[in-house]
């Protein structure tokens, strides 16, 4: 195998890591958005029970 072969397998296998690893940061941006919104959603509920018991709703 010469050299030239074997720098371009490298290479590949370098920019194939980086776009296994970009994906999974992407995979992870998205979940963390997603338990984010979901959180914000709870304390909108607690919110919303909390102003409708003053109000005595």
């Amino acid at each position: 195998m010469d050299n030239e072969t074997k720098r371009s397998r490298t290479e590949k296998t370098l920019k194939q890591k980086v776009a296994f690893a970009q994906l999974e940061l992407n995979r992870l941006k998205s979940m963390e958005k997603s338990e984010q919104k979901k959180v914000e959603t709870r304390l909108k509920i607690i919110l919303g029970a909390e102003v409708a018991k003053v109000m005595n709703c």
